[in-house]
């Protein structure tokens, strides 16, 4: 069965490891957002990836052929390893369908993300029932009047935050 892995990659590799992995047909997501840089007193909007570090692939490492397939992708330029990989004889863990369309989701939606330090939050966990994040889940968490959803990627322990519409929430 395939299932969202996450690959940890070296520092500035994660759109080079992307390319190899769609040169060899293997379905993957980089979720990349547009941050503005500064050079040489220019400001730009350039394309970042939204985990540094992480490229996600949809992939059974559960197989037969398990073991060859996690080396092949270990033998990929910018790629260090598969996270929650043990030793071949142990099952990789996963990074769960709906953590992945969370983000797929808000990302399309073209919501403004914000990078939020993992922690175990204290809040409720939610449903968005309306308009352009409708299906999402995550927590939510208030501050200064104005209401996030905390969308948590608990396998690589990071996480973003978008604002929402209290209205919109379905606990």
């Amino acid at each position: 069965m395939e299932r969202w892995h996450a690959i940890y990659v070296k520092s500035r590799c994660e759109k080079k490891t992307a390319f190899f992995l769609a040169a060899h047909g293997l379905q993957h997501y980089l979720p990349t957002v547009m941050k503005q840089r500064r050079w040489k007193g220019r400001k730009r909007e350039v394309e970042v990836p939204l985990f540094p570090g992480y490229v996600f692939l949809r992939r059974d490492f559960e197989a037969d052929c398990a073991y060859d397939s996690r080396v092949e992708i270990l033998r990929m330029p910018g790629v260090v390893k598969i996270v929650g990989a043990g030793s071949p004889l142990e099952p990789v863990l996963h990074v769960p369908d709906q953590e992945i369309f969370n983000i797929k989701t808000v990302l399309e939606r073209k919501m403004k993300v914000d990078p939020y330090r993992y922690s175990v939050a204290v809040g409720q966990t939610v449903r968005i029932t309306k308009g352009p994040l409708a299906g999402v889940e995550g927590v939510v968490v208030e501050r200064r009047g104005v209401y996030r959803l905390i969308l948590h990627v608990k396998l690589i322990m990071q996480a973003v935050a978008v604002e929402i519409h209290p209205g919109d929430i379905e606990t």
